[in-house]
């Protein structure tokens, strides 16, 4: 049996984690979405919103974490 290059084992576990997430949101009963946004205008909302600080909005995983929080008001909202 051969054996796997480095990047063949990081490529794997890269797959596999995207394979962990995705069972974790179906279990969840979400549903990913892809936007595309104006990255000021919504780093500027995010703070003026007092949902994240400037220095927070250069981290794009926080940035779509409140952007999903956001959505996910919005939703309740007007269910």
């Amino acid at each position: 049996m051969a054996r796997c290059s480095r990047d063949e084992a990081r490529r794997r576990e890269q797959v596999n984690e995207r394979q962990r997430a995705c069972r974790a949101r179906k279990k969840a009963d979400l549903k990913r979405f892809t936007i595309d946004g104006d990255e000021a205008g919504i780093a500027e909302a995010m703070i003026n919103s007092t949902r994240l600080t400037e220095a927070e909005t250069a981290d794009h995983d926080k940035v779509e974490t409140a952007l999903a929080a956001v959505v996910a008001e919005w939703a309740k909202r007007w269910r």
